[in-house]
């Protein structure tokens, strides 16, 4: 049984998400009595000229927004993710987190222009603007979605002038939802061998101890073949030990639930697994 739908907003600043986002939360819940919750900056009471002030405030802003969307996806609740979404890293990791819990999604971009954006900034009251050294920064790093990509399809795009098809973003979810298609980084299925714990263990401790030796070598592993893996490896700086084994522990705690349930990941991927994982984390 599939979980009800993940839908992830994007856009630079003040391009109308927040607005489009309630307007098609209103559509579901009145034309299809659909049980919808907006998870956003508002939501959450994050101050958004605080929560993406530095490199480390918008690392906790988004590692809420993961937590807060996990916590509603179910099989009773559409989650409409409300927030700029500038990295595709992320997206990537919200699609990996909907394809573990077998759940449709779709991306939908507000295509705005820069200068419109910053003309609707101005209009805000200075308890809900951007700063305007804070918007020009994400604009400056905004990673637009591509639907050639997995995780950002479906897409919609919609410019100012173009009205929500929020009826097309339903059909698209609840009538031809995308078969989740097999992907080594989020495709679980059932195993029988009852050493899957141990196989997990072992070859991911095999996978952190390849890094760490061609580290020895090479500062920057830009595209690492690990042995025995097909997945290759992309880092934009040396990882320590010490981040390696918490990042280890984060993709077991990830696919233990998994396990519990009676399923696990593929013995013959688990290497491929990691390496996937630790190459979503390196773009956070």
């Amino acid at each position: 049984v599939l979980t009800m739908p993940l839908i992830i907003f994007c856009g630079i600043p003040s391009s109308g998400k927040t607005a489009r986002a309630v307007e098609l939360q209103k559509h579901l819940e009145s034309t299809h009595s659909q049980n919808v919750i907006l998870i956003n900056e508002e939501s959450l009471k994050i101050n958004r000229n605080e929560g993406y002030k530095d490199a480390r405030a918008e690392k906790m802003t988004r590692g809420t927004f993961l937590s807060e969307t996990e916590r509603f996806v179910d099989e009773r609740t559409v989650v409409i993710l409300d927030s700029v979404n500038y990295i595709k890293g992320f997206r990537y990791e919200l699609f990996c987190r909907s394809r573990a819990a077998k759940t449709p999604h779709c991306v939908v971009h507000c295509n705005v222009p820069n200068e419109t954006a910053a003309a609707w900034n101005s209009n805000r009251s200075p308890e809900t603007a951007w700063n305007p050294s804070i918007l020009d920064e994400l604009v400056t790093r905004f990673e637009r979605p591509n639907e050639n990509n997995r995780w950002d399809r479906p897409l919609f795009i919609l410019h100012p002038e173009d009205p929500l098809p929020a009826e097309a973003i339903y059909v698209a979810l609840f009538e031809k939802p995308e078969q989740v298609l097999r992907n080594p980084a989020t495709e679980y299925k059932r195993v029988e061998d009852t050493n899957v714990l141990f196989e997990m263990d072992q070859r991911t401790q095999a996978v952190i101890g390849s890094i760490l030796e061609a580290q020895n070598s090479v500062d920057v592993l830009h595209d690492y073949q690990v042995p025995n893996a097909a997945v290759r490896l992309h880092l934009k700086r040396k990882l320590t030990m010490a981040e390696l084994r918490r990042l280890r522990k984060q993709f077991l705690k990830m696919a233990s639930p998994n396990l519990m349930n009676g399923t696990a990941l593929s013995i013959a991927n688990i290497a491929n697994d990691f390496i996937s994982f630790l190459n979503v984390q390196a773009e956070l």
